[in-house]
This record gives structure tokens, C-alpha cells and sequence, in this order.
């Protein structure tokens, strides 16, 4: 592997028999509690951790030239209410959002070499790290 300090654990990996293309697979539960995450997920919108997650593992697994990413969401205030959103990140459209991700794993390499701590940003409340 090229990064061979990063690893991923993927939901699945698809094989096209006939392409020989190779995709990963990346299956998303939630319960939706609020106004803000019901208007994301009822625009096909994923949270963009996820999206993050994804370019993590496009990264690491090198062959895989695409991510689908599927979701499923309940809401809390009616149960009634489920929704499913997908999304397929191609590899060669995704240069941008992988090079930041890959931007920060090597930041957060960097300090655990070095055996330090990230700085904490202190506007998330000390829970979150603050890589740029």
C-alpha cells in the first residue's frame, strides 16, 4: 500500500465480473433527531463525515475505482418516516476531497509519531480536532 499506516474496514467490496472493476460498499444507519439533519437527509444529502469516511477508504483501497454509499434514516419524532438516500463517489472525481482527507491523516500521523496531542478546537467544545 502506498500509505501503509492508513487502513480501513469496509462494509463490502464489489467485483464486476465482467469489467474486472472493483467498488467499494459503505452502508450508513441513523436516527434522525433534528430539524437540520431531516433537511440534509430529505435532500440526498449526506453528513459530510461520511463523505470523508468514503475518501478515507478510496484511498486505502487503491483498485477500487468508486464508493456506493447507501443510507438509511429513521425519524425519531415519527416513526412512520424512513429515508433512503445513495450516492456513487467516483474515484476520478473525487481528487480534491481525498487530497484534504489525505492532508489531515498525515498531519494526525505526523503528531502520533511524534507522540503529541492534536490541538483541540476550543469552538466544538474540546471534542473535535482542529487540523487546519
Amino acid at each position: 500500500p502506498k500509505y501503509p499506516w492508513m487502513a480501513s474496514t469496509l462494509d463490502g467490496v464489489l467485483h464486476n465480473k465482467y469489467t474486472k472493476a472493483v467498488a467499494i460498499l459503505e452502508i450508513k444507519t441513523t436516527t434522525i433527531r433534528n430539524a437540520a439533519d431531516y433537511k440534509m437527509w430529505s435532500n440526498s444529502e449526506f453528513p459530510k463525515h461520511y463523505i470523508a469516511q468514503t475518501m478515507h477508504q478510496l484511498i486505502t483501497k487503491e483498485e477500487a475505482g468508486e464508493v456506493f454509499l447507501f443510507g438509511f434514516a429513521r425519524v425519531a419524532w415519527n416513526p412512520l418516516i424512513n429515508l433512503v438516500v445513495e450516492q456513487n463517489l467516483k474515484r476520478d472525481e473525487c481528487g480534491e476531497s481525498m487530497k484534504w482527507v489525505l492532508s489531515n491523516a498525515m498531519e494526525m500521523h505526523r503528531l502520533i509519531e511524534e507522540d503529541r496531542r492534536p490541538e483541540v478546537s476550543k469552538d466544538q467544545g474540546g471534542k473535535r480536532w482542529n487540523l487546519h
